[in-house]
């Protein structure tokens, strides 16, 4: 039996009037119920069109919008979405799975507009939870557990390079899990993750090297350990993922720092190491560079420079043997003795004067161990050259001529003269023993 309410038209004593009636049901009845197929009004946006068991829909079935769009085709038990069941959303994807009383409950499938598949897994509550797998465009980009619709629990999420597996909360990394590269599964990070950023212990690994420590906000932050080639090349604090305070760094050669760091370099107060653990250098350094005041000592520990240091080079300062005798004092050009300086030699004498690449060159004076002056003249690869004065004594000197460190013999006289400059006489030459 088929109600068809119409067009109802009632009569009264104005004559017949035209009443609208909405029809909420048109369909087969058994009995008075609904009972089979039937077509049934469910609001003013909504329609039913299926199968129904005594004035409820039960069977196979559809719901579709006032405009003829459906909205959901599948099972219906007792008047509910309950069962398989196809649901369109609103935004135009829709979900293939189990229903519950209207709500996804157990294991579905969720496409997009294009057909493509952005959900599979389980549903509770019409929320995913449990065991499912999430795809953007088709492309696979979680896989693990969810609760309430939100990554949460062990999972694995894959990005363009580089996928995660390990724990979540609120669809980010955060708990224990390792990092890994796409292109060749190697680790990147392993350790702890807190809102989605290296959080914790944990190593990061890059390319050769690898970071192990404390990291905050994405960066090792305090102590921690860097390795090159599974070697240790750095051990101290860190600052955002760089050396910063204090540490100790290893080089390929076996010397080794210890001091402080700024900005991943040497900065501040340091010693360097030989490999035989010898003091190698202590003082200042700038930018990982020797700078400001310094000691350097030789390797083979025959002697060792205090002074100046300037980009890594000692400019200016004092030079003395490995038994604490000073031997030189002065300025220095690519750690050799440049410029000014005085030079002290065993016997007591010492030289004041120039120096170039570590030889005494141009003008200077010799000394005797009673610091009276001896000759003063022009030096060229250490010995004297040219004319100069020879000193006979403390107020006399003779005007003489060098030549590769031995006096050239003139015919004639020597003229000697007083410290002052006053001339004093002429000798013979080979009357005067120089």
């Amino acid at each position: 039996m088929i109600a068809n309410f119409n067009n109802i038209h009632r009569e009264n004593e104005d004559g017949p009037k035209k009443y609208n009636v909405i029809v909420y049901y048109e369909g087969d009845f058994i009995r008075g119920k609904y009972n089979g197929k039937g077509k049934q009004l469910l609001s003013d946006l909504e329609y039913y069109i299926g199968q129904f068991k005594n004035n409820k829909k039960e069977g196979k079935g559809a719901i579709y919008y006032k405009n003829s769009k459906i909205r959901y085709e599948g099972d219906f038990k007792e008047d509910s979405i309950t069962g398989k069941g196809k649901y369109y959303h609103e935004n135009g994807y829709y979900t293939i799975g189990i229903f519950l009383k209207g709500k996804r409950n157990g294991k579905g499938k969720m496409f997009d507009m294009n057909d493509k598949i952005y959900y599979d897994g389980n549903f509770v509550n019409d929320k995913y939870n449990g065991y499912g797998k999430l795809y953007n465009d088709g492309v696979l980009v979680y896989e693990g557990n969810f609760i309430n619709d939100e990554i949460n629990g062990n999972g694995i999420k894959y990005s363009e390079d580089e996928y995660y597996k390990g724990e979540f909360k609120n669809n980010v990394n955060h708990g224990k899990g390792v990092l890994y590269s796409k292109k060749n599964n190697k680790i990147i990070y392993e350790g702890n993750y807190i809102n989605g950023k290296f959080e914790g212990e944990g190593k990061y690994y890059g390319g050769n090297l690898m970071s192990v420590g404390t990291f905050k906000n994405g960066f090792l932050n305090g102590k921690g350990k860097l390795y090159e080639n599974n070697k240790l090349k750095y051990e101290g604090e860190f600052k955002n993922g760089v050396f910063e305070g204090n540490g100790k760094l290893y080089y390929k050669n076996g010397v080794y720092y210890i001091g402080e760091f700024k900005n991943y370099e040497r900065n501040g107060k340091g010693k360097e190491f030989y490999p035989n653990g010898k003091l190698l250098y202590e003082g200042n350094f700038i930018n990982g560079k020797y700078e400001g005041k310094g000691k350097y000592i030789d390797k083979n520990d025959l002697f060792f420079i205090e002074g100046e240091f300037k980009n890594d080079f000692i400019i200016k300062g004092k030079a003395y043997n490995k038994n604490g005798t000073l031997f030189y004092e002065g300025e220095f050009k690519n750690n050799l003795k440049w410029g000014k300086g005085k030079e002290y030699f065993d016997n007591g004498t010492y030289y004041i004067g120039e120096f170039e690449n570590n030889r005494v060159q141009g003008k200077g004076k010799e000394y005797d161990k009673n610091n009276q002056l001896i000759y003063e003249g022009n030096f060229i690869n250490g010995k004297r050259e040219g004319k100069g004065k020879l000193y006979l004594d403390k107020n006399k000197y003779v005007l003489v001529k060098y030549k590769n460190g031995k006096i050239e013999k003139e015919n004639g006289k020597y003229s000697i003269f007083y410290k002052n400059g006053t001339f004093y006489k002429d000798i013979d030459y080979n009357f005067l023993k120089l």
